[in-house]
């Protein structure tokens, strides 16, 4: 009876019952996103049988439903069990086999789950990357035609050493002269998280699986980028009215704590910014403020964070708690300085201001930080 069920989706699969094309039978399936990668792949278990090496046309098909899914066979490659597991089928998800495995992908990548997901949003994570690229290449596009959309330029931040390209004199960063908030859209969580529900808007006006897929996703980027990004667009307005947000939020805080070292370094000191927004060194450095002695030139580089929270770690040293937490280079900050957050404040940290040496340390996560040494100042 399976040989006439074979032989029946063969024919009419357009499967010719030669060496070179097989139907092949699962039991279950699953979906596999590894953290290093964008990449989704498929592994189908309980497999009737393996394929040849020289099969060019598979067929797969499932034993709880008949559905069936025909697929090149150079898409299909075997996966080797372990641990005296069997053997399954593996298929990695790209643009060509899409539509033929659409209804056999498990719902695991739901928006409501992938939005806030960092195992995929994680700082050097594969999609972080991938999105930001399409965001900033989407936005030179709407943006370098200067005729397109009103009051907005596109080229080098004018008067700033080491500035970079980008869109000029259109809701410019606060502390900037020329510098757009839009040029921060590539790295913004809360932008990402905006995009991604305009994504999801999307899907369901085209009736399409509310299914996040990371190609799709900046596909929908890219072609959808004038509703996305022009001046006149209202979703550019809430993207907007989002970063200055968040900015104004770091820009507070850095300026909270300015004050507070120009109280400690007084006569024969300055208390500079690190960088201005656009430029390389704002960018890559993580130099938020500067403390120079005149007579020396000798400078002192901080970063700047707020401070939501601290305590004293049982194995000795203090946790921080705070956002956005990266591990920067000795070599270009020299202290971190945590202030206080207006937003979100425990009861042991209102008005204080905690400095401590970098050496080197790695954030446990994105909010929380371990520090053997006591604080500046503290005993």
């Amino acid at each position: 009876m399976i040989m006439d069920i074979k032989r029946i989706i063969k024919e009419s699969m357009g499967v010719g019952d030669t060496h070179d094309s097989m139907v092949i039978y699962y039991d279950d399936v699953d979906l596999w996103q590894p953290q290093d990668s964008y990449n989704q792949f498929l592994f189908f278990g309980g497999v009737s049988e393996l394929p040849k090496s020289n099969t060019t046309k598979i067929v797969l098909v499932s034993n709880k439903t008949n559905d069936t899914i025909p697929l090149d066979g150079s898409m299909v490659k075997i996966s080797k069990g372990r641990g005296g597991k069997a053997d399954r089928l593996r298929v990695i998800i790209t643009n060509q086999n899409r539509a033929q495995v659409e209804s056999v992908i498990p719902r695991e990548f739901t928006f409501d789950k992938i939005i806030n997901d960092r195992s995929v949003w994680g700082k050097g994570k594969p999609w972080i990357w991938k999105v930001s690229k399409e965001i900033t290449k989407a936005i030179e596009e709407v943006y370098k035609d200067k005729d397109y959309g009103v009051g907005h330029g596109w080229g080098p931040n004018p008067g700033v050493e080491g500035g970079m390209t980008g869109v000029l004199d259109f809701e410019v960063a606060g502390g900037s002269e020329h510098w757009s908030i839009v040029n921060f859209f590539n790295t913004n969580p809360v932008v990402r998280k905006i995009l991604i529900k305009e994504f999801e808007k999307y899907l369901e006006r085209e009736k399409k699986i509310l299914d996040f897929n990371i190609d799709e996703f900046v596909n929908f980027i890219w072609f959808e980028k004038n509703n996305l990004f022009s001046p006149l667009s209202g979703v550019l307005k809430e993207l907007v009215k989002a970063n200055h947000m968040t900015w104004g939020f770091g820009r507070s805080n850095e300026d909270a704590a300015s004050k507070y070292l120009k109280s400690i370094f007084k006569d024969g000191y300055t208390v500079s910014d690190g960088g201005q927004p656009g430029t390389i060194a704002d960018v890559l450095s993580g130099v938020d403020l500067i403390v120079t002695q005149e007579k020396t030139g000798k400078q002192i580089t901080y970063q700047a964070k707020p401070l939501d929270q601290w305590m004293n770690s049982p194995k000795g040293g203090i946790l921080i708690k705070s956002s956005e937490l990266k591990k920067y280079d000795p070599k270009s900050v020299s202290w971190y300085i945590f202030g206080p957050n207006k937003s979100n404040v425990g009861e042991n940290v209102k008005g204080q201001f905690l400095i401590f040496k970098n050496n080197g340390e790695r954030p446990m996560n994105s909010t929380t930080m371990y520090f053997k040494d006591k604080p500046f100042g503290k005993k």
